[in-house]
């Protein structure tokens, strides 16, 4: 089974350009440390984190520093509080992939995923996985 940790998936054939789609996502920020389940494993998250639910009520944890750069309030609340955010369109590059594979988070959990999973990669060294049904509903190309 691959495991990705630092490599550029940009350089690998297949690879595309995304961004979130505009959807509000519903968020709360984390009080204490904890290990969120994710549907792609077991993810840390210390005090301050965002903890955001997607459209199938799958939840995952962002690192704060990183969560306030690329997402805003959709509903007029402060940055930082609880309720509803939408990601800015940020490109990032996206894998499909046909094997089962691993890869590891920013903050150093490794998730894992499956066959038709997509291998999302935000910066150097810092991955996502989104299942493909949820990658559908959630991203798009980006043109040009």
């Amino acid at each position: 089974m691959r495991v990705f940790t630092t490599e550029d998936i940009r350089q690998l054939p297949g690879w595309c350009a995304v961004v979130k789609k505009p959807n509000p996502v519903q968020v709360r920020f984390a009080t204490q440390a904890g290990t969120l389940a994710t549907l792609e494993g077991l993810v840390p998250y210390v005090p301050g984190d965002a903890l955001l639910q997607g459209p199938q009520q799958e939840m995952w944890p962002v690192a704060y520093d990183y969560f306030r750069k690329v997402y805003a309030p959709a509903s007029g609340q402060p940055m930082g509080q609880p309720g509803a955010y939408c990601k800015q369109p940020t490109p990032v590059a996206a894998l499909p992939m046909a094997e089962p594979f691993s890869a590891r988070t920013g903050q150093g959990a490794v998730l894992h995923g499956k066959p038709g999973d997509w291998l999302v990669q935000y910066a150097a060294g810092h991955f996502g996985i989104v299942g493909g049904d949820i990658f559908t509903q959630t991203y798009d190309a980006v043109e040009g």
